[in-house]
Formats: C-alpha cells, structure tokens, sequence
C-alpha cells in the first residue's frame, strides 16, 4: 500500500509542478472570432516565454487572415494575447459585370473563404482566380477594381464594391506560318 502510494506521489509531482509554471493565456480585442477559436490555432507546446515561440504564434494568427495586428505581452500571472480583427464584410456588389451573374461568381468562389473578413491578400488572390475564369472564356482585357466602404451603422464592418471592366472577347481571325515551304497558304 505505500509503495503504490508513494509511486502515485513521485507521479503527480512533476505534473502538479508543470501546473504551477504555466500562467494563463487571456486573449483580448476579438469581437467575431471566439476565444476557442484562437486557443485551437495557437494550441501545442509553445513556450510563450521564448521570442521564437510567440513568433510561431503570431505568424499562425495572421495565417488565418482575420487579424491585423496581434501583440503578446507577458504579465506576472498570464500571457496577454491582444489582436485586432480585420473588418469584416457584410456586402459584396459587382458593376460592370455583364458574362456572370453574382450568383455564378459565388458558385465558383467560396464565400467564407473570400468574403468573410477584409484581408488584402484575400481580395488580391481572388482578383486572381477571377481573372483566370474571364481568360478561359476568351475575354483577355479584363480589369478588376474594388473601393472599400466603412459601413455606416457598424464598426468594424466594409463593404466591397468591385468595378469590373470586361472588354472584347478576343478571336483569332488568322494564323500565319511563317517559314511554311511545304504547304500552300490556301491549303
């Protein structure tokens, strides 16, 4: 009986130990995006006491593009994580757009993975994919634009109006072959 308690005490020491030297993770400045959210992005063994550490973190954060701005601070008892959230979309409008309907481009682009929160490298990476749909349709002079408007009545919040100006479809009217001797130019 004392065997199997000691063997339980020399067992819970180093846990109870390690315990004792975590301090507490609070998360401050997110109004969208829920605490658990982040506790499972910035969830493994990192020690937040190491600059290499919270920079891992950090670059996970900003990986998800919700956030603009994200500081770690250590205090006597905790690690204060504050973020600042990007804006978050709450209507997006195209002009000028005559090929697709609106519902078509959100048929072929996922919505939450575009149009949640307003992330420049989101946008970008959109205005990419679009204008490889416009390309494969024969339309080579396609030119995207979009204005961010602050919403009115909400903080934090935008809305996107892209300006779209499609262009000719470009055609092929002639192909010439330059250097042909073997074939006459009717054939």
């Amino acid at each position: 009986m004392k065997k199997i308690l000691l063997i339980l005490v020399i067992i819970s020491i180093p846990s109870f130990s390690y315990g004792l030297s975590q301090k507490k993770i609070v998360i401050k400045g997110n109004e969208y995006i829920d605490d658990e959210a982040i506790y499972s992005i910035i969830e493994g063994d990192f020690n937040l006491s190491s600059d290499a550490d919270k920079n891992k973190i950090i670059k996970s954060l900003y990986n998800t593009g919700n956030f603009k701005n994200i500081l770690i601070e250590e205090k006597e008892e905790s690690f204060i994580i504050s973020v600042e959230e990007n804006p978050k979309i709450e209507k997006v409008s195209f002009n000028g757009i005559k090929r697709f309907e609106e519902k078509e481009i959100f048929e072929f682009f996922n919505k939450d993975e575009y149009f949640k929160f307003y992330n420049n490298n989101s946008i970008d990476q959109f205005i990419n994919e679009f204008k490889k749909i416009y390309y494969s349709f024969g339309y080579n002079q396609i030119h995207i634009e979009y204005d961010i408007i602050d919403h009115q009545d909400k903080t934090n919040f935008v809305n996107l109006d892209f300006k779209i100006s499609e262009g000719k479809i470009s055609k092929i009217n002639r192909i010439y072959f330059i250097g042909n001797n073997y074939f006459d130019k009717n054939e």
